[in-house]
């Protein structure tokens, strides 16, 4: 069977004949999906009132392997369809951990081997999981005689990431308000994702306890926000990068302050920074030298990101494969610099082992090499070999969105002051390795701050 994604789980579903229902539906991935995919599946197979005979959820102690088993083998005295469910089954964190109860590696194989020979007719295994292990036997097991609905939501912080994340949590947000009747203020709801992150489950139990807070009102304003939910967002290292590039100083020292709150220390946060500053210096670089060449391939402010992937890009590429050229190069004249000096090393003297001495006259107490000596041959695949630099632009970009961000943020800054930076960060990371400062985080803050305001000059 197929591995179907949560957003077509109920077509797929109407879609399957009765005849050829599968015994086992596994469904993993982001909590919030999962629930909504189980739900969906347990009124397929048990629709109406077969729910009342016809069900078993297994919790607490009894959702263990080998109680599963015995429920899927027992027969029904009420109906001829039964269905065994069990949440949150920790199939695949059991593989390398034999202290779980009920899922230990024999108690895995014996499920595996009733999977592989049939449930009873018309018995059916509904699982849930966090986490599925495509790799293990297992989940190889469960796709060639079941269904696998993939809930997984991508965390990363790319557009089309950050727009499937922001679509759940509205879809999480309608199923609240839906239900209860009420309504949320479009800037309520951006103070709500912002202060929970993406955390669905936290965003529903906070929209539970909102809509118990304004009673009898139909909806929940920024205010009601501020006055009900607390800051439990962690927040990720880009965001306090993406604020100092910007120049945003309230959001820079906000996200500052959080990061330091949470554990980390100022030097992993001032080496994000350095990382930072360097691809914008080197985007800003760009800009100067094609504006010097009389070229606008970009132009500052206004310019969209349909304009700066067919304008742009072919002139960041061509500047790419340039720098690759050059690196190639100087490679290529390094190593031939070292083999002419290994070349010029075409002898070498030995004490003559007869008498202790040399003979300068005869060679005698010279070992020669010259002869023998082979020239070292290039390596093959020198001129093909792509070497790695982070003075490239966009070489290895898998999506040209976030290289298009630091030429929006690269705008923010003159070429001078990129390079005064970049030798203050030195500095700075100098003196946090030599210990020579007793207070890294107040001395990064303020740098930090220099940097936002625009306060340092070359």
């Amino acid at each position: 069977m197929p591995e179907i994604k949560h957003d077509i789980a109920t077509t797929y579903l109407n879609s399957l004949q009765s005849e050829k229902i599968p015994p086992l539906f596994f469904i993993w991935g982001e909590d919030f999906l999962c629930k909504k995919v189980f739900e969906t599946v347990i009124s397929f197979l048990l629709p109406g009132n077969l729910k009342d005979f016809g069900y078993e959820l297994l919790e607490g102690e009894e959702a263990v392997v080998p109680v599963i088993m015995e429920r899927l083998c027992t027969y029904s005295f009420f109906q001829e369809r039964r269905v065994v469910a069990i949440k949150n089954a920790p199939l695949f964190t059991a593989a390398t951990s034999s202290s779980i109860h009920g899922f230990n590696k024999h108690n895995l194989e014996n499920l595996m081997q009733l999977i592989e020979k049939g449930f009873p007719e018309n018995h059916y295994l509904v699982i849930t999981s966090s986490t599925a292990d495509k790799r293990r036997a297992l989940f190889n097991t469960i796709k060639s005689r079941g269904i696998a609905f993939d809930c997984t939501v991508p965390q990363g912080s790319t557009k089309a990431d950050k727009d499937e994340q922001a679509g759940l949590l509205h879809l999480a947000m309608k199923d609240i308000l839906d239900r209860t009747g009420k309504g949320i203020d479009g800037d309520a709801f951006q103070s709500l994702t912002d202060m929970t992150g993406f955390d669905p489950v936290a965003l529903n139990d906070n929209l539970e306890r909102l809509t118990s807070f304004i009673g009898t009102r139909d909806r929940i304003t920024l205010k009601d926000v501020q006055a009900v939910v607390k800051r439990t967002k962690k927040d990720a290292v880009f965001e306090l990068t993406n604020a100092v590039a910007q120049k945003n100083l309230d959001s820079a020292l906000f996200y500052y302050k959080s990061l330091c709150d949470s554990g980390f220390h100022p030097l992993q946060l001032l080496a994000s920074i350095v990382n930072q500053m360097r691809k914008v210096l080197v985007v800003k670089a760009f800009v100067v030298d094609q504006a010097q060449r009389g070229n606008t391939c970009w132009r500052k402010g206004g310019q969209s990101y349909q304009q700066f992937t067919g304008n742009t890009i072919p002139f960041v590429t061509n500047a790419d494969l340039n720098l690759q050229d050059l690196l190639r190069q100087w490679n290529e004249e390094t190593e031939k610099s070292h083999a002419d000096r290994a070349s010029n090393l075409d002898e070498i003297s030995e004490p003559d082992s007869n008498n202790g001495t040399s003979d300068s006259k005869n060679g005698k107490g010279k070992k020669r090499i010259s002869a023998d000596k082979k020239s070292v041959p290039a390596k093959k695949g020198t001129a093909d070999k792509k070497i790695t630099t982070d003075l490239a632009i966009a070489s290895g970009s898998k999506s040209m969105y976030p290289v298009y961000q630091t030429f929006l943020k690269s705008d923010n800054f003159r070429l001078d002051e990129l390079a005064s930076i970049m030798m203050e960060l030195s500095d700075l990371d100098y003196r946090f390795k030599s210990s020579s400062d007793e207070y890294p985080a107040i001395v990064l803050e303020e740098m930090i701050i220099r940097i936002c305001t625009g306060s340092i000059h070359k």
